[in-house]
């Protein structure tokens, strides 16, 4: 689809310039100058406006079918009261061509997401085009009446209108004068934004764009009675029965009437909930303080003699001790530090000390009146997780937990999440595998295969034949076999009988002997003599005794060692001849092309061998060189597959396509008119 819109558009926005004509696709947006706002009659019910820049930008927010283009600009706005919306004002405008065809529009609610909008609470069709009416070319004024949406006061909330029509022209949101709150949200997969972006984005800059909502005005809300009870009426019922109106639409859920509020040292207030909470008091469902309905509160002594009048509850919360009902601290009933008590020191033992000397011996000192006996300082033992072999887990006492075996873990330790190890693979040196903790699996010589491991499939190595330089077999698994330097015979192999290549004697072009491995002989340019072949007595032929030698021509001569060195040559085995010829250079492996397109690496004797043809030296298949296979047509509609070449020179072919397989039918049959020999004769008089 044509998107060169997007550079115009950029380049408007820069020169601040109008088309002049309808492009052949849509554009993101209609940039303009700016002008003064309209001046729109307020009412009663408005509880949001957002005024429209008459000489603003216009954004794109429309739906256009032809294109696949749904497109969305969403403004964001807060309620300072609960309300039911039941009315939507808004203003678009056109460009990119003329008239006005907007035949419905889709108004949508969201929750709010940051500065971005969330949640769908409510999307709403409107078949019709709200009643259209001309402000100031090319602006336009809609309006609708709608099902009443209920918001709640404080939470930011978002509304946007697309409008649906034919293309040219479009149709877009204006522009308000002033951005309030968060900058309006855009959305459009056509314009390359599947998700909401702020419009600075997308128009190079913050705005807002023009609307205004419209909730029925409220008749009624909470009125106290002087009871504390709530009930919904107006203000007139409300004072007519002796209650407070607290506010048109104010709900009696929470109720929002005075209650008693009691404080910890027993006092009552009457506060609402709110206030009564926010002092740290507790409501009560009394609504008066007169008799005090709150529970009384009395002297509550600490350990360092001090006195405090709280609720008997509070008092034990706190470490301290109540003094009874109708208790007071004036005077203080509480015993002085100095008084001996129980102090607790760091081993857990007891003794009576006075406060002062408690703390100094790092102690705790206890509540007043408090003794060593029983012994208020030990720790009583807490059930906790205790962990098993298998690595399950159940909550016992210590002591039990040891006696069955487990090991107890820390305090308040529990058993979710799960705090024991589990037990996992361990591999041993036979090969062997059991599912054991690894710490037992360490203990018994073996190798943890790590958290999660299973011995189903058995995940150890088994020891295998392992031959050594020496020809030594020793049965071991593979790495360790190639730490001594060794080399592991494979999965399955064992040492009787041995698989290893023997030492033996080795020659050499001077006439030397070696004892080496067949391959390392081979590797030094020797000639291994076979299993068993020992250098005392020296086996290998003396250098005078002829043999081939290779000079740099590649040619072959029958002479001593002495002989060939002394020539430029260079001698080879004792015992090689010069049929065939060892001197010369093997001719390196190539790409093979074959009739279907398919390359492989050959010599060149392999790929004639075989039918191929060998391509130039040192050439690969990656990139494959071979020519493309591909249907050839030729004739009347026949059809052979071959490369383009062939097709056209050896088939005389009308068409070739690479990769098509003749079972396709590719090939259309050449179309024939029936004429007569008369006709034809005619054509060359």
């Amino acid at each position: 689809m044509n998107r060169s819109w997007i550079v115009a558009a950029l380049l408007a926005l820069l020169v601040n310039s109008v088309p002049a004509f309808a492009d052949d696709s849509p554009q993101l947006f209609h940039p303009r100058p700016g002008g003064d706002p309209l001046v729109i009659e307020t009412v009663e019910e408005e509880i949001w406006l957002q005024e429209p820049d008459l000489g603003g930008n216009i954004g794109s927010s429309e739906i256009i079918e032809e294109f696949d283009l749904d497109s969305e600009i969403a403004n964001d706005f807060i309620l300072t009261e609960p309300s039911e919306i039941v009315r939507v004002r808004w203003w678009g405008g056109y460009w990119n061509g003329e008239g006005a065809n907007v035949t419905n529009f889709v108004v949508r609610f969201y929750e709010s997401d940051g500065c971005d909008p969330g949640s769908l609470i409510q999307e709403l069709f409107i078949p019709h085009n709200c009643d259209e009416t001309l402000v100031q070319l090319p602006v336009y004024v809609y309006e609708v009446a709608i099902e009443p949406i209920a918001l709640v006061a404080g939470p930011r909330y978002w509304m946007s209108v697309s409008g649906e029509h034919t293309f040219p022209p479009q149709w877009g949101r204006v522009e308000a004068i002033e951005l309030l709150e968060c900058e309006s949200s855009f959305k459009s997969a056509y314009f390359s934004y599947p998700d909401w972006v702020p419009v600075s984005h997308v128009f190079g800059a913050a705005q807002d764009f023009s609307f205004a909502l419209y909730a029925e005005p409220a008749e009624d809300g909470a009125c106290c009675l002087p009871d504390g009870s709530c009930v919904i009426s107006t203000p007139d019922d409300c004072l007519a029965q002796g209650g407070d109106p607290q506010g048109l639409g104010t709900a009696c859920d929470p109720n929002p009437c005075p209650r008693a509020c009691c404080f910890i040292d027993g006092r009552c207030e009457v506060l609402d909930p709110a206030s009564c909470e926010a002092a740290e008091g507790t409501v009560h469902e009394s609504w008066l303080c007169e008799p005090n309905p709150c529970p009384p509160a009395q002297a509550c002594c600490f350990s360092f003699g001090t006195c405090r009048l709280l609720l008997p509850e509070l008092c034990e919360e706190g470490g301290g001790i109540p003094q009874g009902p109708d208790t007071i601290c004036d005077p203080n009933p509480c015993p002085p530090p100095e008084a001996e008590r129980a102090c607790c020191l760091p081993d857990e033992s007891c003794e009576l000390l006075d406060v002062d000397e408690c703390i100094t011996r790092g102690g705790t000192p206890q509540l007043p009146d408090t003794d060593c006996d029983p012994n208020p300082c030990t720790t009583p033992p807490m059930a906790r997780a205790c962990c098993f072999g298998d690595g399950a887990c159940t909550i016992e006492f210590p002591e039990d937990c040891r006696a069955q075996g487990g090991l107890p873990r820390g305090a308040c330790m529990v058993c979710d999440p799960n705090p024991c190890i589990q037990p996992e693979a361990c591999c041993f040196e036979d090969g062997t595998c059991e599912f054991v903790l690894p710490g037992l699996c360490a203990e018994q010589g073996g190798e943890p295969q790590g958290a999660g491991t299973d011995c189903d499939p058995n995940p150890c190595p088994s020891p295998e034949a392992c031959c050594l330089a020496t020809g030594e077999c020793l049965f071991l698994r593979a790495d360790d076999c190639l730490a001594q330097g060794g080399y592991p015979q494979g999965e399955g192999t064992v040492c009787d009988p041995n698989p290893c290549d023997q030492p033996q004697a080795c020659c050499f072009a001077m006439g030397t002997c070696r004892i080496l491995l067949p391959d390392d002989c081979e590797e030094e340019r020797g000639m291994p003599l076979g299993a068993g072949a020992v250098c005392d007595p020296n086996p290998c032929p003396p250098p005078s005794e002829p043999r081939a030698c290779c000079f740099p021509d590649e040619t072959c001569q029958i002479l001593s060692v002495h002989d060939c060195t002394e020539f430029g040559g260079v001698p080879k085995l004792p015992g090689e001849v010069c049929n065939p010829n060892p001197c010369v250079i093997p001719d390196p492996p190539r790409a093979c092309c074959f009739e279907d397109g398919r390359c492989e690496v050959l010599f060149t004797y392999e790929c004639t061998q075989v039918g191929g043809q060998p391509m130039g030296i040192c050439t690969t298949c990656e990139p494959n060189p071979c020519p493309p296979i591909g249907a050839c047509c030729y004739g009347d509609g026949g059809c052979v597959e071959t490369t383009e070449q062939e097709c056209y020179w050896d088939w005389a072919g009308y068409q070739w396509q690479e990769g098509l397989d003749c079972e396709d039918d590719p090939c259309p049959p050449i179309p024939t008119e029936t004429t007569t020999w008369g006709r034809i004769k005619a054509g060359y008089r």
